[in-house]
């Protein structure tokens, strides 16, 4: 049987571009839909399996793919470059977010922004064994570079790691960014 993929990441990280990859490559990936060989999306959290947002749930999309032909990839980006870009992320996203993970309301945007990546992230690790960058997408799958790289870019003002530093998760971020091979 042929290989299908479930691409994982948080929201900002990538998956719309891995879709497009993929496509570009003769792999038919949806973007938060279903596509014949897999689907990318930052909204399939296996936490919550019925639940969903944009296209399918997690367990929707697991029953119409054989289970012993997914390829499940954890797909992340850089810390810095993801929690910048979450002021584009609508209060619609944001509320499936705290349903999935039961953020404190009451935190700051920065540490929300921090838990969330650290939490998110923790999560896909425990479904999938196969973590990869965006960056490295191309080169880990034998891919065709896609030539806009800026697939789904939204206009954002730019955090440094001064923004983040006095976030008490900043220690988590800290240590989950050193793992998957960034450096703050």
């Amino acid at each position: 049987m042929k290989k299908k993929y479930v691409i994982l990441g948080c929201p900002r990280s990538g998956t719309g571009y891995a879709s497009m990859l993929f496509k570009h490559n003769n792999i038919q990936i949806g973007h938060e839909a279903l596509g014949k060989d897999g689907i990318s999306s930052w909204c399939l959290f296996p936490g919550l399996p019925d639940s969903k947002l944009y296209g399918p749930s997690f367990n929707e999309v697991i029953s119409e793919l054989n289970i012993n032909t997914i390829e499940f990839i954890h797909l992340h980006r850089h810390p810095l470059d993801v929690i910048s870009s979450l002021e584009t992320i609508s209060n619609v996203s944001w509320d499936y977010i705290n349903k999935c993970l039961k953020l404190p309301l009451e935190l700051d945007k920065i540490t929300r922004s921090i838990d969330f990546w650290v939490n998110w992230n923790l999560s896909l690790e425990n479904i999938t064994s196969n973590s990869v960058s965006i960056q490295n997408l191309p080169l880990s799958y034998k891919l065709n570079p896609y030539p806009n790289k800026k697939h789904n870019s939204r206009p954002h003002k730019t955090l440094n790691i001064n923004n983040l530093k006095n976030s008490k998760s900043f220690p988590k971020l800290e240590s989950l960014s050193k793992k998957y091979g960034y450096s703050l």
